[in-house]
């Protein structure tokens, strides 16, 4: 069954917040928010973490907005923010981890490779449903996801 449900089309919001509607940009934010943040908790150990460095990115991204390429992927460009700050974090924080931050982190770097092979081949259209899905799980399970 094919899903009608149109993709997010980030261009025509960054085209706004460009021209002065800063409000435009929560929509950005409300489109990839659990994207981002999923990506992040899955790779440091303390949940605040994750949300502080998701914060991080939004706010890095639109201070770099006018440097991203209309028409190119966004959700790329985004989480290349994202992986960055987050190597950043781990460089930082590095004499401070805890075993299992240190762990996740040899984790996430092995897997890395397979990881890009899998999100090419990712259908898009089931990523809506999946996370409609996820929005249901109880509290404590939704964080484990």
């Amino acid at each position: 069954m094919q899903n009608n449900t149109p993709r997010f089309d980030p261009n025509p919001t960054v085209s706004q917040v460009l021209s002065g509607n800063k409000d435009a940009y929560r929509l950005i934010v409300s489109e990839y928010g659990l994207l981002v943040r999923g990506f992040l908790a899955a790779r440091v150990y303390h949940l605040a973490d994750a949300e502080d460095l998701a914060q991080d990115t939004f706010v890095k991204a639109y201070e770099k907005l006018e440097d991203y390429e209309l028409g190119t992927n966004f959700r790329a460009w985004l989480m290349s923010i994202a992986q960055f700050l987050l190597n950043n974090h781990w460089r930082k924080n590095g004499n401070r981890a805890t075993v299992m931050e240190k762990f996740r982190h040899d984790i996430a770097e092995s897997i890395q490779a397979e990881l890009k092979v899998a999100h090419e081949e990712v259908d898009e259209s089931r990523i809506p449903k999946l996370l409609d899905c996820i929005t249901k799980l109880p509290d404590n399970l939704r964080k484990v996801i």
